[in-house]
């Protein structure tokens, strides 16, 4: 059967900071110098990976913890949608948008598919992933950034439960790819019980084991398979990246640099369809692996 290629990328820190945070940017450079830079560095990633730079869509995700620095402060945008809200994108929607940054999408997770070809959704991470459910029969993924405070609230569940409800996707038909993360033995948080955990027994249990020192090691890997599994999911179709951002000193990690302010910031990771067409069966990279 004839299947639109569904492209995974990421960036490395060769590649530059992918925000426009300026904690991350020389104090001399102004709010405009930053967006051109940015700018910049979007279009050399897209032309390497096969799509235009300035069609990347970078989701405003629900939260509680940095909203009041983040547009100002305005959080009735990010509390205004319920919990597994979703965005399908369609060429209305962003046929005047020359740089797609400017098109902002206030979802937990978006959707895209092969009549939206070469529109990618990208998320800068340090080292929480990046999930992708493909519905491999149907042609649609679902994209969603999972850091702490959203795997706390089921975001995975989530995902899996937008396909269905967009598209009655069928469980068998489900696939799911986990971006470079932090593993169990690199994430650690030095800074005491983590504020945005409230369903520790719930949702984490062994998935969190502090050492004498107080840190606290995530195996945010181990808690995001076992709610894939619990919408369903099997475990046979969940795929990880290889990639130990925690570790990987050609990726950013907020773990690893806690005190070190050297290389802080984001790397991308995300999706795209193609727009050709080809014969395959859950063609996977091959910096994903099972478990």
């Amino acid at each position: 059967m004839l299947k639109a290629n569904l492209h995974y990328f990421y960036t490395t820190i060769a590649d530059g900071n992918m925000s426009i945070d300026k904690r991350f940017y020389d104090d001399t450079l102004s709010a405009s110098d930053i967006k051109k830079d940015f700018i910049l560095r979007r279009k050399i990633v897209g032309e390497r990976e096969g799509f235009d730079g300035l069609k990347i869509i970078t989701p405003i995700q629900k939260t509680e913890y940095s909203a009041e620095k983040n547009f100002g402060g305005k959080r009735s945008k990010f509390t205004s949608y319920p919990d597994g809200a979703y965005v399908k994108i369609t060429k209305d929607m962003i046929h005047s948008f020359t740089d797609l940054q400017d098109f902002y999408v206030f979802a937990d997770i978006v959707m895209i598919h092969p009549k939206v070809p070469k529109v990618a959704v990208a998320y800068p991470v340090s080292d929480c992933p990046v999930l992708v459910a493909k519905d491999n029969k149907k042609q649609l993924a679902a994209v969603c950034y999972c850091g702490g405070e959203y795997i706390d609230r089921e975001l995975p569940i989530q995902l899996i439960e937008s396909l269905r409800e967009e598209a009655d996707t069928k469980t068998k038909d489900i696939s799911v790819y986990m971006g470079p993360h932090a593993s169990r033995d690199s994430f650690i948080d030095r800074c005491g019980f983590p504020e945005w955990m409230k369903n520790y027994n719930n949702v984490w249990g062994n998935g969190i084991v502090t050492d004498y020192r107080g840190h606290f090691y995530i195996d945010i890997e181990t808690v995001i398979r076992r709610q894939l599994e619990k919408a369903g999911v099997s475990k046979d179709m969940i795929f990880s990246s290889l990639i130990d951002s925690g570790r990987d000193k050609e990726f950013y990690s907020a773990s690893r640099n806690t005190y070190n302010e050297e290389n802080q910031g984001y790397f991308y990771t995300g999706c795209f369809y193609d727009d050709k067409y080809e014969n395959t069966r859950n063609k996977v990279k091959k910096y994903f692996s099972g478990r």
